[in-house]
């Protein structure tokens, strides 16, 4: 089990610098109970020679750890409820020690190899870390509906004016609806959350995005915010490139196509701007000599923020590499795609179903009273 048997009792908000393992796995909101379910469910299913590992690192207060563990049990999730048949660990025909994470076997017969990453924050250093968590506090104190996703871009030469930055969060979070938000969020888009930018003149800059609560509009209740501490700039065309690389020059030459997962925690790494960064100036797509080292990648399924709280709510989209080694069949994926023509220089945005159809999962997972 991913989760131990103590008693759920704690129906308030997340300490300051608590884990999302910890949380989840202490708190009595029905939503948390949910997540709980669904999780023990996919972990059920999870290959038994992976269980004690994937537990491990899914159960850490280390949120890299954490996330990586979690994106890994979402996409075996993912494949399986579209009717895939997911092995894990498999091993290359080209003698290679490493392994990818699942080789998946579609139902007409056709397989394809897998690799999950999750893209997350840089470290952070104590100062910064203690600024951060006054942020989070002073968030903290609003009562909205909303959860809220705080990216630091820029760090200021001294503690920001909380009850100011507290105040302008307030009134923005007032003039947003959470049902609109949610029904946004759900249309087969990476980046619909509503966004806020603050600054202030000590050299603040800081990004916040709401994140609507699934029936919990007009409840009171903390915003609890998230946290992205990550006080340097980093190019989105490098951050994809660089996962990208650095995944596709571990195996050699595949003799199957692999699909790479990706799970971008950070906002800025939306569809438009994923595409951007594959296909646009200085992109790893953009052209035959740079594309050379990213062969072996068939295609990206690219995903953004993802949380248990929000698997139903975000849609991942898979990228087609024209410049593939191995061609992955386009009908292996029921979610919306991009088709590259390389010929006309076009790239096409293919609608597909959400994530939550994906995951046969209640529309507005997870609610008080799912659909049965």
């Amino acid at each position: 089990m991913l989760f131990d048997d103590s008693v759920k009792d704690h129906d308030g908000i997340a300490r300051p610098g608590e884990s999302e393992y910890s949380f989840l796995n202490r708190s009595a909101w029905p939503s948390a109970e949910q997540a709980r379910q669904f999780l023990e469910q996919w972990f059920s299913e999870y290959p038994g020679s992976g269980k004690a590992d994937l537990r491990s690192r899914f159960t850490s207060d280390d949120r890299r750890q954490h996330l990586g563990a979690f994106f890994e049990l979402y996409c075996h999730a993912l494949l399986r409820a579209q009717g895939m048949v997911v092995n894990l660990h498999p091993n290359l025909s080209t003698g290679s020690a490493a392994h990818p994470d699942f080789l998946v076997r579609t139902r007409d017969g056709s397989e394809f190899y897998v690799e999950c990453t999750s893209v997350q924050e840089a470290n952070e250093t104590s100062r910064e870390r203690s600024r951060a968590l006054q942020i989070h506090r002073a968030i903290n104190e609003l009562d909205a509906p909303f959860h809220v996703y705080v990216e630091i871009e820029a760090e200021g030469m001294r503690t920001p004016p909380l009850r100011a930055l507290r105040t302008d969060v307030g009134n923005w979070l007032k003039t947003l609806v959470p049902a609109v938000i949610l029904a946004q969020a759900r249309d087969d888009r990476l980046g619909s959350l509503p966004e806020l930018t603050w600054a202030d003149e000590s050299g603040w800059r800081i990004r916040f995005h709401a994140i609507a609560r699934p029936g919990g509009a007009g409840a009171k209740q903390k915003v609890q915010p998230f946290e992205d501490v990550d006080v340097y700039y980093v190019k989105p065309v490098d951050e994809v490139s660089q996962a990208l690389k650095k995944k596709a020059e571990r195996y050699g030459e595949l003799d199957r196509p692999c699909v790479l997962a990706v799970n971008f925690s950070r906002h800025h790494f939306n569809e438009q701007v994923v595409t951007n960064s594959l296909f646009g100036a200085g992109g790893v797509w953009a052209d035959d000599s740079e594309a050379a080292s990213t062969r072996q990648v068939s295609a990206a399924l690219v995903t953004s923020l993802l949380v248990v709280w929000a698997v139903a709510a975000y849609t991942p989209v898979l990228i087609h590499n024209p410049h593939a080694a191995r061609v992955l069949d386009p009908a292996v994926w029921s979610g919306p795609r991009y088709r590259v023509d390389s010929l006309q220089g076009s790239i096409t945005r293919v609608d597909g179903l959400p994530g939550w159809k994906l995951l046969r999962l209640p529309e507005g997972w997870p609610t008080a009273q799912p659909d049965s």
